[in-house]
């Protein structure tokens, strides 16, 4: 099963729209939008509990997604349900221009973000359980997301999306310097994807006859009767 993504503004007509042909919403985020990253990342202190991501990180950075992330939304995501599929969080498909770091408590992944350049800006992605009265983890990933945009020179403004089951993430994007800029509902639509397969087809079994030997035929030649001569004829009466 292949997956279509749909992005757009939390507005009923087109919500409509979409979903009349197939979409589902699975997910409601407001963007916020920051237009000087690297002002606001002036005062933040680097911390040793951040680094950047490496492969050995993979369970730990997939325990954090699937502890953090509802279940209809990984769902969605086609984290769950296929074979070998991945989560956002381990996928990369621009690592040219994308990092990921990963913030530890305890020496416990407890946190991680993602920063995607573009053309017109830069996406800051979260991922941390937010729904803990402490939000002290939060704080540690949006500011340091702000000092890697601005250590990078990554184009501004930064942009970063609090989703719906996103408690207290608001509050500490407002402390930053970020505002409101979009609601955006995430929509999927799950299409059937035709697969080229071999099958077998019954072939009917031919039985074999034994060997034809090849041999010369002739004719048959018509039996002549035999007609007795004249001097047989003269001796039988004699």
């Amino acid at each position: 099963i292949d997956r279509l993504y749909a992005d757009v503004p939390d507005q009923p007509l087109l919500v409509n729209t979409f979903a009349g042909v197939g979409f589902q919403p699975y997910c409601r985020q407001t963007v916020w939008r920051h237009f000087t990253p690297r002002e606001a990342a002036a005062p933040v202190a680097p911390v040793n509990t951040v680094r950047p991501r490496t492969t050995v990180d993979d369970w730990a950075l997939l325990r954090l997604y699937t502890k953090t992330v509802p279940e209809p939304v990984q769902a969605a995501e086609g984290a769950t349900g296929e074979s070998g599929a991945q989560p956002p969080l381990l996928e990369n498909n621009r690592a040219e221009n994308s990092v990921t770091y990963i913030a530890l408590d305890a020496g416990i992944v407890a946190g991680a973000f993602q920063l995607t350049a573009g053309s017109s800006g830069t996406w800051l992605q979260l991922w941390a359980d937010t729904l803990q009265p402490d939000s002290t983890m939060l704080s540690v990933l949006v500011g340091q997301g702000l000092r890697m945009a601005a250590e990078k020179r990554w184009p501004a403004p930064l942009y970063v999306a609090s989703s719906d089951f996103h408690g207290g993430l608001e509050t500490i994007l407002n402390e930053f310097g970020f505002a409101p800029f979009s609601d955006r509902v995430r929509m999927v639509k799950h299409v059937v994807k035709w697969v080229r397969e071999s099958v077998s087809t019954a072939v009917p079994v031919v039985e074999t006859t034994s060997e034809v030997v090849p041999t010369s035929f002739a004719p048959p030649h018509a039996v002549q009767k035999s007609v007795p001569s004249s001097a047989a004829i003269d001796s039988g009466k004699a």
